[in-house]
């Protein structure tokens, strides 16, 4: 019998071949992902994103409601999250 290179018999060759996930056998129980930097492998879940990695924006620590007017040194502190986090340039 003469195969398409895919071990198909050439009569299957371009049709549409399915199998039911619960009939496949010898298959791993967990699957490792690709670890990489590109659009489609995944990113270590250890590894700290930067800015450009995550699309420019890193979520900042928490800042607390001010009370009253702010201070100059409250509103500086807003100022320099705003530039951390890519928001406001420097």
């Amino acid at each position: 019998m003469t195969t398409t290179g895919k071990g198909l018999p050439r009569s299957l060759a371009g049709a549409e071949i399915s199998a039911a996930w619960a009939d496949i056998t010898v298959k791993p129980s967990t699957f490792t992902p690709t670890i990489g930097t590109t659009s489609t492998t995944a990113m270590a879940g250890n590894k700290t994103p930067t800015t450009t990695q995550r699309g420019g924006v890193l979520q900042q620590a928490a800042i607390a409601d001010a009370s009253a007017a702010p201070t100059q040194a409250q509103f500086n502190a807003v100022l320099a999250a705003l530039r951390a986090a890519g928001l406001l340039a420097s």
